[in-house]
């Protein structure tokens, strides 16, 4: 059986057209490549910049830290430019760009398309494991906590999407109410559920040095000393900087733990 001109053409042409594909191919991944280190490094840049900003402009409202500065010791600027801004600055680059690596990597390895559901979720959650890269363990519980409110808040939204849920105003900042809610009753009557990273980002947040102040003010609120169930029997170095610090003693201790 003879081949017919227009078959033999077309086979003539197939190693033509592979290697223009091949080419092709390689000339995208190779563009990928790049946007994506570009996208890294930027990330990283402004992620970097951002923290030592930051820690610079806390740095010079105190008092020790800007006398260190302004005399020209390295000390604070090792703190202000060193391993909290570099580690912040690598978690963000490493967020993002794992995250459109997996994305990418599911839709072209694992079959699993760009507008399946199944792929933004998968790749999420194993992109999310670049928080370990994050030093900070207060700053850990402070995204974690502020993921799961809009984790609950967006299933929320896709039960009102499918018409399972009602759509109720300011769910958004109700669901955050209600996750702070449990946790500053655990912060205030059961600490030792908590971990010691989380008792300090929730008096970070409050803008109370050491929770002294925010108990002094629960206690007058309520019009009776407040006394957390075992506060200072397992933050000792609290209990050390509370005598020690004269300026906490300008209201009575008895009901803190102190006679």
């Amino acid at each position: 059986m003879t081949s017919s001109p227009e078959e033999l053409s077309s086979t003539s042409k197939d190693p033509t057209q592979n290697s223009s594909s091949k080419t092709k191919q390689a000339l995208r991944i190779s563009k990928f490549v790049i946007a994506l280190l570009r996208k890294t490094v930027k990330t990283f840049v402004v992620g970097y910049g951002i923290k030592s900003a930051l820690n610079l402009l806390f740095a010079l409202l105190g008092a020790k830290s800007r006398k260190l500065i302004v005399s020209g010791s390295l000390t604070p600027w090792l703190g202000i430019l060193g391993t909290d801004s570099i580690s912040f600055g690598a978690f963000l680059a490493a967020l993002s760009s794992s995250y459109i690596c997996i994305r990418a990597g599911l839709a072209r390895f694992a079959g699993v398309p760009l507008t399946s559901p199944l792929n933004p979720a998968i790749s999420g959650a194993l992109s999310g494991i670049a928080i370990a890269l994050d030093a900070s363990g207060e700053r850990k519980q402070e995204l974690a906590l502020y993921i799961v409110a809009r984790a609950l808040h967006g299933l929320w939204a896709y039960g009102v999407h499918k018409q399972v849920l009602p759509e109720v105003p300011h769910g958004s900042s109700i669901t955050f109410g209600i996750l702070c809610a449990g946790i500053m009753f655990a912060f205030m009557y059961r600490p030792d559920l908590l971990k010691k990273s989380y008792r300090e980002f929730i008096g970070r947040l409050a803008s109370q040095a050491r929770f002294s102040n925010l108990l002094w003010f629960l206690r007058e609120v309520n019009g009776a000393p407040h006394v957390p169930a075992h506060y200072y029997k397992h933050v000792a170095e609290y209990r050390r900087d509370f005598i020690t610090d004269n300026r906490l003693f300008r209201f009575p201790l008895k009901g803190f733990g102190f006679s």
